[in-house]
């Protein structure tokens, strides 16, 4: 109300300004009439200021008008404002009030609503829990009433049911009785049946029996009569050799004899240079002199008288002792032999200081088995007088796992019997033991090989019984036939084994790893070591190769053999040794020979010259240099030194595009199993290999193309890197029939490629013309026109090469070998990438 009043009070105040104003304007203009009316003849200029004025005036009276007309609006709207704040805050008041009234009325009526709703909940809840009640009251009635039907009904149905089930049992047994009727009939019929086919199969069936056994007596007499063919040709010839020296060819006796005195002479430069050097470190002439003197005395043959002399001051007379007892497995028969009156000559025990040399500590096997493993040998002459035995030497043998006869060509001898003459001969327990081949062969399956040469030195007749061909293929195939052996089909066996190759190839296995160690003594205290050392090693190495060429010659192949087997110590203690056959179809046959080898042993420019020749004289003196073939390889025991045979002698590693070696040019790899050679090369993903790739150069030719793609480049020490490079591929195929496959896997493939090779081969070289110029070099031939090569290269510049016609290759036999590197991280079953090695 405030604002309002004080609105109207500035409204009077606005309007008796007004009206003073109006009232002076009205006098100002009648003042001015007046003068105007005084005045009229007035100047114009008078006049024209009068007129100035006058319109100054009316543009002021003009303003003031605006001024008051906008200020009378400005009061209008401020009162119109206020007045409708006054309004809002009046209708707010009263919304307010009119709100607090009607939340009060809605609260009470909600509250009257929720306490008429839970008064009709309560009589609601009332009434469904009569309505329920009777609800079950009349259920369980109806329950009651319908138990009472249902068990009525069920009684019925019990009963019908018992009496269907009755009707039933009485159909199914009246059904049983008939079906049973029936089957017995038919079983009755079908076993009638069953009896006359039994009875006719069982005749068939005989009567193919019978000619089936009959048929295999028939195979088995002809197979039978042929073996006994074989073995009696075998025995009638053994019995024909009996007495006698085997026979060679003077040519080759007299270079065995050669080759023979030849490693008897390197042992004794071995002494003399070992005493000298020994001398000299000592520097001592005089001691060396008498060294020298002394082995110029010992190796100088003595005669006849002089050897007799040298045994007889080695033996003494024993008298009325009981026979040496036999060891091993007979050890428990040798309680039964009966001492009898005897005189026998012995000999001394413990060999001379100079065969037997100081022990060596690093040669623990050889040095318990030559000492503790070698019983005397002993020959039974009981016709003979000691006098004349005194002639008769003991036999020599290469190697002998319970005797060790092969590393000892004893000084002296042992001979036992009687001096009597009426003595029995052993010519009787000889002719009972042939007669009785049977229990021979029964005795002998009983017993280990250490046994068996145990009972092979007892005696003559038993020699003589063990060294049947018979008992002797029956003691090899055990003994050897983890290894692979089997007997020789016909009677010319080429490589004929002995119970002494099969004791020395038991016994490599012992020695293989003091071999070494064997050699370095050898070289540099030889006069101090037992010279029986350096025999055993050359024998156990010789009888390895033995018996792996034999193994490889079977014209049967080379039967299923286990992965590896185990053969017992020499001594019969449990000290088993793993070992595979020497022999696995697809690898190459690697022997071994026993050559001690210094930096200084050759005296020309070859490096390798004198250790080749002693491995070659090694192989000659085992009587196997016939049977090698190209491509196989002989192992140094002593430093693991390989070398390949290539048709005339043998050849070391080459090592002008690897260090670490990689095979010689005359081995065309690809005539050979791709992992032939994977057992004596050096582990690397890259290895050169030697290929002839001139028979498919029409594919070679006509495929390359120069392509861009990523390689990986790996740097010497550091990661592998991926670039994009240029490069020149080409492919050929090769697809040999598997038939072409050997056998027995060790001969060159008769095609231009081995089966193992069959798939994609892929070139690869750097997208340079010499790169490129250098590959198509390894397809041109010798035979071939000389301006062949830059017509190839004009030809894959100008990217004609698909269409170039080229000459057919000359035969395989003049192709030469270039080196290629195979990346076998690329390569896989199928397809293999090379690459040429410039």
């Amino acid at each position: 109300m405030s604002s309002s009043s004080s609105v109207q009070t500035e409204l009077s105040h606005t309007a008796a300004s007004q009206e003073e104003e109006d009232v002076f304007d009205d006098a100002v203009s009648m003042i001015q009439s007046v003068r105007a009316s005084w005045a009229p003849q007035v100047d114009e200029r008078e006049r024209a200021s009068a007129e100035h004025r006058h319109r100054e005036r009316l543009v002021a009276y003009q303003k003031r008008q605006s001024m008051r007309i906008e200020a009378e609006r400005e009061l209008l709207e401020r009162h119109l404002r206020l007045g409708h704040e006054d309004a809002r805050r009046e209708a707010a008041r009263k919304a307010e009030l009119l709100a607090a009234e009607m939340a009060r009325e809605q609260q009470e009526l909600m509250r009257l609503l929720e306490h008429e709703v839970q008064r009709a909940q309560q009589r609601r809840a009332e009434q469904q829990a009569r309505e329920a009640q009777a609800t079950r009251d009349a259920q369980a009635q109806a329950e009651a009433e319908e138990r009472r039907r249902h068990d009525e009904a069920r009684r019925r149905d019990e009963d019908e049911r018992q009496r269907r089930e009755a009707r039933d049992r009485r159909a199914q047994q009246e059904h049983a009785r008939i079906e049973e009727q029936l089957r017995r009939q038919r079983q009755e019929a079908a076993r009638r049946a069953d009896e006359a086919a039994r009875q006719e199969r069982r005749a068939r069936e005989e009567a193919a029996r019978r000619a089936r056994e009959e048929q295999e007596a028939l195979r088995a007499s002809m197979r039978h009569k042929s073996m006994d063919e074989i073995l009696q040709a075998r025995v009638t010839a053994y019995e024909a050799r009996l007495g006698t020296h085997p026979t060679r060819s003077p040519i080759e006796e007299r270079a065995r004899q050669r080759a023979q005195r030849e490693a008897d002479d390197e042992d004794r430069a071995a002494r003399v240079h070992a005493r000298r050097h020994e001398a000299r470190r000592q520097d001592d002439d005089d001691d060396d002199a008498s060294v020298a003197e002394t082995e110029r005395s010992a190796v100088s043959r003595a005669s006849d008288a002089s050897q007799l002399t040298a045994v007889m001051s080695q033996l003494h007379i024993v008298s009325r002792q009981q026979p040496p007892a036999v060891k091993g497995i007979l050890s428990r028969h040798s309680a039964a032999l009966t001492a009898q009156p005897a005189l026998r000559f012995h000999e001394t025990r413990a060999p001379s200081s100079e065969l037997r040399g100081v022990p060596h500590p690093d040669l623990a096997w050889l040095t318990y088995l030559i000492q503790h493993r070698l019983p005397q040998p002993l020959e039974h002459a009981p016709a003979r007088t000691p006098r004349q035995a005194l002639g008769a030497w003991i036999r020599q043998s290469m190697a002998s796992v319970a005797t060790f006869e092969t590393a000892e060509p004893s000084a002296g001898f042992a001979a036992l019997g009687t001096a009597r003459a009426d003595a029995p001969q052993a010519v009787a327990s000889f002719l009972a033991l042939w007669e009785h081949a049977p229990v021979v062969h029964r005795i002998l399956a009983s017993l280990d090989l250490r046994d068996v040469r145990v009972l092979y030195d007892v005696a003559r007749p038993l020699r003589y019984m063990i060294a049947r061909p018979d008992v002797h293929e029956r003691l090899l195939c055990r003994f050897l036939g983890p290894a692979g052996y089997v007997p020789w089909p016909d009677l010319d066996d080429p490589l004929p084994l002995t119970l002494l190759d099969c004791e020395a190839f038991h016994m490599y296995m012992y020695t293989e790893m003091e071999l070494p160690v064997a050699s370095h003594a050898y070289l540099t205290d030889m006069h101090r070591l037992d010279r029986r050392i350096p025999r055993l090693a050359r024998s156990t190495a010789r009888a390895y190769s033995r018996v792996l060429a034999r193994i490889r010659l079977q014209p049967q192949g080379v039967p299923d053999v286990p992965a590896s087997w185990t053969i017992r110590g020499p001594d019969g203690t449990p000290h088993d040794v793993g070992m595979s056959s020497p022999f696995v179809p697809g690898y190459v046959s690697t022997f071994r020979a026993w050559v001690p080898c210094t930096d200084d042993d050759d005296d020309d420019d070859d490096a390798w010259g004198a250790e080749i020749r002693r491995m070659e004289r090694e192989l000659f003196l085992a009587g196997m240099w016939r049977f090698l073939q190209r491509g196989d390889v002989v192992v140094n025991a002593t430093n693991a030194h390989r070398f390949l045979f290539h048709g005339d002698a043998f050849a070391p590693l080459d090592t002008r595009f690897d260090a670490a070696g990689h095979l010689p040019p005359f081995i065309n790899a690809l005539l050979f199993p791709t992992t032939y050679y994977d057992w004596i090369l050096p582990p690397t993903d890259t290895p050169t290999l030697f290929l002839d790739v001139l028979p498919w150069r029409a594919d070679i030719v006509s495929s390359l193309h120069l392509t861009r793609d990523h390689v990986e480049v790996v740097r010497p020490h550091g990661p592998v890197y991926r670039v994009a490079k240029w490069l020149y591929r080409a492919a050929f195929t090769i697809n040999v029939p598997p038939e072409s496959i050997a056998a027995s896997g060790f001969i060159e493939s008769a095609h231009d490629a081995h089966a193992s090779w069959n798939g994609r081969i892929v070139l690869e070289t750097e997208g340079t013309t010499e790169h490129v110029c250098e590959l198509l070099r390894r397809l041109v031939s010798p035979a071939d026109a000389p301006d062949l090569l830059s017509l190839l290269l004009d030809s894959v510049v100008q990217g004609t090469n698909h269409a170039v016609g080229l000459p057919p290759p000359p035969p395989a036999d003049t192709l030469p070998t270039y080196p290629w590197r195979l990346d076998r991280r690329r390569s896989q079953p199928g397809c293999h990438w090379i690459t040429p090695v410039a």
